[in-house]
């Protein structure tokens, strides 16, 4: 995920949007993806196990694959 500070991508099962909207609390799963310092985090918002998953990238580019278990790096 490219994005610059501030950004946020909002993943459901209606796929990827970057406002919430009414229905975005009833979906089947949804999360805030958001650029951090040293790579990224996640916060859930319907539909998940975990609450908060992060994955800290270092200065290095890095790919992370998140379900509903919570992140893994890949």
């Amino acid at each position: 995920m490219k994005c610059a500070p501030g950004c946020q991508a909002i993943v459901s099962s209606r796929g990827m949007m970057t406002q919430r909207d009414d229905r975005t609390e009833r979906d089947v799963f949804a999360f805030v993806v958001e650029p951090t310092a040293s790579g990224w985090r996640a916060s859930t918002i319907s539909g998940t196990s975990w609450t908060h998953v992060s994955l800290d990238c270092g200065s290095d580019s890095c790919f992370g694959k998140i379900d509903t278990n919570g992140i893994s790096k890949r």
